[in-house]
């Protein structure tokens, strides 16, 4: 089975990826992923092995330069809309390469801001510009395979990022860590030099982009962006709350945590680009009815844990760590690949900018919130369980408005169809509001 999904993917990206120029932009796109995706586990753990600075310093530093990105979203969509997504995607490359080397001196704690203010607002860029790329290169209607494809290289990455950072505290191997981080640079490069000569394939050039204004008045993108961003904050248990509710409130042993990350990155990675093909006539209120009933059951399943124990309650958080997986893997690129049908071709960049936070911001804020909600786990359980659903009705579960057919074409979520009638809309048709 394993060999049959493999050829269907190599298949399928030879498909996307026909020509020299496309593979070396899928190349960049996904060398990107996998660097960042593996070193941003084991900055903290670098920081404090390596360079002797303690975490309760280079945490918070890490966490305020995070939040300052954000902050520059403005300026990331402008420069995306102004370079294009080839010329932002070198750029995002070159700042985070420039910023991880700055990690290799950062033995005080004054460098720390800087290094990981570069990280971040690279990352940011990232995030804006490979999707304006992808969709400059590849076209609005491969993009949920691309996202998929994305999605679970970086999945992939994070697993191996974890696995590195436990045996290099098994062994306190600080050459290790060196030579990951030197990895991750190089990554960096390689993505940037394989961007070069490449032609932009770029839309014609408006002389005033859309500000980020524009996006958060798009009553129908903003339901996609409030759904996503309540998804989120289930998706992040299994790898942040796992480990300490786990070991330190129901006692098991700390092997189980471990075990249920592994559980979560193989099955990401492993059906993340065939659920995702399967999924493709589903409409959009399908795929988020889909994913918030089975975050909503994954929570569910969580807040039982306390109750059974052995074996039942093994099978339980498996089960739990499977159903938040799927809502991630159904979810994430569809819904990534809906953002940029919302926008005006040739007007992404703004778009990307804020969905892009809808699960970043998860992942930046969950750790603390995680931390203190674990007092009270009954609490914390009952108040993610609330924003999901909550979250997802607001998101269009229920209602009378989807984006329409010709949108979701656009996106990858159906496969293209005869129109209804001659007086089908032309292809500037937007979803509907």
């Amino acid at each position: 089975m394993l060999k049959v999904g493999g050829a269907r993917l190599s298949s399928a990206l030879s498909a996307v990826a026909s020509g020299r120029s496309k593979r070396r932009v899928l190349g960049s796109i996904l060398v990107d992923t996998v660097g960042s995706g593996m070193f941003s586990s084991l900055l903290l753990l670098y920081l404090s092995t390596v360079n002797k600075i303690a975490p309760e310093v280079g945490g918070p530093l890490v966490t305020i330069s995070a939040v300052l990105s954000f902050a520059l979203m403005p300026s990331v969509s402008r420069v995306t809309h102004a370079l294009g997504g080839r010329r932002a995607m070198m750029a995002s490359s070159a700042l985070s390469g420039v910023g991880f080397l700055l990690v290799f001196a950062a033995y005080r704690a004054v460098v720390v801001p800087f290094a990981a203010l570069l990280i971040f607002v690279g990352d940011r860029l990232n995030g804006t510009a490979w999707p304006v790329l992808a969709t400059e290169q590849f076209g609005r209607e491969r993009l949920s395979f691309l996202f998929a494809v994305a999605n679970s290289a970086k999945t992939i990455a994070l697993g191996s990022g974890t696995l590195i950072a436990a045996l290099a505290l098994s062994v306190n191997s600080s050459t290790g860590l060196r030579l990951a981080l030197a990895a991750n640079v190089v990554s960096y490069l390689i993505g940037l030099f394989l961007l070069i000569g490449i032609p932009d394939n770029r839309f014609e050039a408006k002389k005033n982009p859309e500000s980020i204004r524009v996006a958060l008045r798009d009553r129908g993108f903003m339901r996609l962006v409030v759904s996503q961003t309540a998804l989120s904050t289930s998706w992040i248990i299994p790898g942040v709350a796992f480990p300490l509710y786990l070991t330190d409130t129901l006692g098991e042993a700390p092997a189980l945590a471990a075990a249920l990350l592994t559980v979560r990155y193989t099955v990401i990675s492993l059906c993340q680009v065939p659920l995702v093909h399967y999924a493709a006539e589903w409409s959009r209120r399908a795929v988020l009815a889909f994913s918030a009933a089975s975050s909503a059951l994954g929570v569910i399943a969580v807040f039982s844990l306390s109750v059974p124990s052995g074996a039942l309650r093994v099978s339980l958080a498996v089960g739990a760590t499977i159903l938040l997986a799927g809502s991630e893997i159904v979810s994430k690129p569809t819904a990534s690949a809906l953002a940029v049908a919302h926008a005006p071709e040739g007007h992404e960049a703004p778009y990307m900018a804020v969905f892009q936070a809808t699960w970043t911001l998860s992942y930046a804020l969950g750790p603390a919130a995680i931390g203190l909600g674990l007092k009270y786990p009954p609490l914390l359980w009952s108040a993610i369980l609330a924003i999901v659903v909550i979250g997802s009705l607001m998101g269009g579960i229920v209602g009378t408005q989807t984006p329409s057919n010709h949108s979701r074409r656009q996106a990858g979520t159906l496969r293209t169809r005869p129109p209804a009638s001659p007086t089908t809309t032309p292809s500037t048709t937007k979803p509907e509001r």
